[in-house]
């Protein structure tokens, strides 16, 4: 990846002071930058005081960087390069830079956002929907819905950066102007940790999303008994006996329950239901790392939850928070399900929808024989997929 990576230095000031701790920061940052194949990196400083400690850090990391008010477009005239990506210092990304570089392509005209999901109630939020293109564009003073945030990386064209070259910081200002003009794209993905001081040095697994009623379980309406279950065993065997999951792909439930909104099944019922799922996987030998369910629904009888929901499937909310929470890299991910809302709108994620009817004969078209070939090929490689075909004669 032939491009330099430019490190904007005003959040980490924000939340870290002592000098040693930010050059920690940055070092674990530059490390996993050069690990993502980036040619340069680069400090860019906007303030117009207390610019010491960014020389500094320049000098010690052997970094070029630019300060004062004209920082960054003495930056962009220096480029070299012809897209121009902004990190804010610190922050470590849930997924490889590679697939956010493939929707810059998607929308050269204008400015790429890193969409974070989120559902923490905090003050002067940024308030972003994502669409093909940034839709709406908010603020809240104390917002305690999920939406995306930015994420603290974006990326345009040089070119696009020297006719809208910030004035500051990239902030929330500088967006709306963006967002003005219909040139404001969004790109969710998840953030595995938040704290510059405690980025993880363990590689990302990938994970196999499970939908639960159609393919786990048959869909017999909304289930509310877990004496009622009827399992899809050869499935749930095919997948225990599947060397490429035991090889350290996560397992991982996500489901829409509507019903709970509905009030036709309540939480408890519904919790139950998971937690008999999950015991009866463990016992054919499949360990389920964690489920995830949405409860809204915008047709619901419960007002509280009777709404849209960035959980709900084929929105990507619960798929971000299982990556968040158990380290998953979703650009090596796979969901599994049985409708178009199990298509989720990530376009580096790729979905496997079973087209036979359940339980999914195996080796129909579509059924539990294409889904293990799918699986192969995600999680083994298309070397190991072509020796397995040989094997198999």
């Amino acid at each position: 990846m032939d491009t330099t990576v430019y490190i904007l230095l005003d959040e980490l000031y924000s939340r870290i002071r002592a000098e040693e701790d930010c050059a920690s920061a940055l070092s674990r940052q530059i490390e996993w930058l050069r690990g993502q194949g980036c040619r340069e990196a680069v400090l860019i400083d906007a303030r117009d005081a207390d610019t010491d400690v960014t020389e500094k850090l320049g000098q010690k990391l052997a970094l070029r960087a630019y300060i004062g008010k004209d920082a960054f477009a003495a930056a962009l005239e220096d480029a070299e390069s012809a897209h121009c990506v902004m990190i804010q210092a610190g922050f470590p990304f849930g997924m490889e830079l590679s697939c956010f570089f493939e929707q810059c392509a998607r929308c050269a005209d204008g400015l790429l956002l890193a969409l974070r999901y989120s559902e923490e109630k905090t003050p002067d939020t940024r308030y972003v929907f994502w669409g093909s293109s940034v839709i709406e564009f908010m603020m809240r003073e104390n917002c305690s819905e999920e939406r995306y945030v930015y994420g603290g990386l974006c990326a345009g064209t040089r070119a696009f950066f020297l006719e809208n070259v910030p004035q500051a910081n990239l902030d929330t200002e500088y967006f709306r102007q963006v967002f003005d003009v219909g040139k404001l794209h969004g790109f969710p993905i998840p953030m595995w940790n938040h704290d510059p001081a405690k980025i993880s040095e363990d590689a990302p697994l990938p994970a196999l999303f499970l939908d639960r009623d159609g393919v786990l379980l048959e869909d017999t309406g909304y289930i509310n008994d877990p004496e009622t279950l009827v399992y899809n065993d050869a499935l749930l065997e095919a997948l225990a006996d599947c060397d490429y999951l035991r090889k350290g792909a996560a397992i991982v439930i996500v489901s829409n329950q509507a019903g709970i909104a509905k009030g036709l099944v309540t939480r408890e019922e519904a919790e139950a239901v998971n937690a008999r799922v999950c015991a009866h996987m463990q016992e054919i030998g499949l360990a389920v790392d964690g489920v995830w369910y949405c409860p809204y629904h915008e047709d619901g009888e419960i007002p509280e939850l009777s709404r849209g929901s960035l959980r709900r499937k084929p929105s990507p909310g619960m798929l971000l928070l299982a990556a968040e929470a158990l380290h998953l890299d979703l650009a090596r991910s796979l969901m599994a399900g049985d409708s178009e809302s199990d298509r989720i709108a990530l376009p580096y994620l790729e979905t496997f929808l079973f087209s036979d009817e359940f339980p999914y004969a195996h080796e129909q078209k579509g059924g539990i024989a294409d889904l293990l070939q799918t699986i192969a090929r995600k999680f083994g490689g298309e070397a190991e997929l072509n020796d397995q075909a040989a094997e198999n004669g």
